[in-house]
């Protein structure tokens, strides 16, 4: 159902509800304007009855303690019932003979307006000081409901046409005013088929102006995010080959050359062993050191892959480990050396899962890497790990370079980037923000990343 005919629906049920309670309140009024009617019409008969007794009295006419009734009708021109009582007198009365049946009035109006209207009003007759009778009007109530159910009907009919009007007119409103919908479907089916690059024609109304910035505001994030994203693809397979290509430069310059060793202390070995004579000592020492050296390749090739701390002792101590391998690379490389300070909760979970330890020795080794970039020798690096109502946090702060750009510093190169993707995939949260920091500026990196439960293994 279109947005128009659903609030076109509801307004002709507030509408009806409107003529409901219209037609209520006109029935009730109506009602009362009955009742005040034959009010009215009982004290204009009183009245007319009074100056005919007075007319008669004046004239001496032999039955001037009568009135004539007829003629009372007659001026008051129209019917009713009269009953005279006068004193000493029988009752005479006019135009009381039943009604005839009429089916213009609904039958619960006629019913409801009936028992609430009066059957006959009792108006005393009195002749200048003196009371001379008693003057009962029975009213044609048939009559009345008849003239009230006609005021109805008017009434009630120019409710219904005021509301078909006004659902026409609001019809039409609604529908030009809600055209623009369309443009915005289009403009959100484009977005989703890829197509970033909006120009939406500016809105009127405020809202549908507000809307179309909103979606001209998407379109520009979501090409942001694209290129970023793109920009975070490259990076990852640039990094993915980057990678290859060290571990087969290693493979082939360290392992391979221990590889050709054994192949030649083996050689001589066999050859050795052919011709009837013993292996030497000298052999076995460049056997054994050929292995060692092999294994040490390998085992700082593993290190480089994924840290062995990890699966051997836990994050704590990875983590440990990694900031004092830092600064001994700090201090041998630079004067004065940069110096990581490293904070640990004292209470550390008893398990973690994979991609939680993982994801944060990541993070700290790219705020190291960050820190060593920018940062300033001065001021220590803090690295401080906390845990806050079930979620792991890392905040890294470190001063910034008086020389650092606002980009640089600012931490937006694409290392964080990537960091930041793989800390959202799993549900975690990572901010980057620049702070004053004394004479300069501080660089905070603020890290949030869900604990899971550990799955048990069968």
């Amino acid at each position: 159902m279109s947005l128009s005919a659903h609030l076109l629906i509801r307004m002709t049920l507030v509408g009806l509800l409107c003529w409901f309670g219209v037609s209520g309140f006109v029935v009730w009024r109506l009602q009362q304007e009955g009742l005040k009617t034959i009010e009215a019409q009982a004290d204009a008969l009183q009245h007319l009855t009074e100056q005919q007794l007075r007319r008669q009295l004046v004239a001496q006419d032999a039955g001037g303690r009568l009135p004539d009734l007829a003629r009372v009708v007659a001026l008051y021109g129209r019917p009713v019932c009269l009953r005279y009582q006068a004193i000493d007198q029988p009752v005479v009365q006019w135009g009381c003979e039943p009604p005839p049946p009429t089916e213009a009035v609904p039958g619960w109006l006629a019913a409801w307006l009936g028992e609430r209207l009066p059957l006959s009003v009792t108006r005393g007759i009195r002749l200048w000081s003196r009371e001379d009778g008693v003057l009962r009007i029975e009213p044609q109530r048939a009559a009345v409901i008849e003239q009230l159910w006609s005021r109805l009907q008017d009434l009630t009919s120019l409710t219904a046409a005021t509301i078909v009007a006004l659902d026409l007119l609001v019809w039409l409103v609604l529908r030009r005013l809600l055209q623009p919908t369309a443009g915005f479907v289009a403009a959100l089916d484009r977005l989703g088929a890829g197509e970033h690059t909006l120009t939406l024609p500016r809105q009127g109304a405020r809202e549908f102006r507000r809307l179309s910035e909103g979606i001209q505001r998407l379109a520009g994030t979501l090409a942001q995010l694209t290129a970023i994203r793109a920009a975070l693809t490259t990076r990852l397979i640039d990094t993915q080959e980057a990678e290859r290509r060290e571990i087969a430069h290693d493979l082939h310059d360290e392992m391979g050359q221990c590889i050709a060793a054994l192949q030649a202390v083996s050689s001589g070995i066999r050859q050795s062993a052919a011709a009837g004579e013993p292996a030497t000592m000298e052999d076995t020492e460049i056997l054994d050191a050929t292995v060692n050296e092999l294994a040490a390749g390998v085992r700082s090739l593993l290190g480089r892959l994924r840290p062995p701390l990890l699966d051997e002792q836990g994050l704590q101590w990875a983590l440990q480990e990694l900031v004092s391998a830092w600064n001994l690379r700090q201090r041998a490389a630079r004067q004065p050396p940069l110096r990581a300070e490293l904070t640990l909760p004292a209470r550390w979970p008893a398990e973690l899962d994979e991609a939680t330890s993982l994801g944060l020795y990541r993070a700290c080794q790219e705020a190291l890497t960050n820190a060593a970039r920018y940062a300033d020798a001065r001021e220590p690096v803090h690295l401080s790990v906390a845990m806050t109502h079930g979620r792991l946090c890392l905040t890294a702060r470190n001063a910034c370079l008086p020389t650092a750009s606002v980009s640089r510093a600012g931490g937006t190169g694409l290392g964080l980037s990537m960091m930041a993707e793989r800390v959202r995939a799993r549900g975690g949260d990572l901010h980057t923000a620049r702070q004053p920091a004394g004479a300069g500026e501080a660089f905070v990196l603020t890290l949030q990343w869900p604990l899971r439960p550990v799955p048990a293994h069968v």
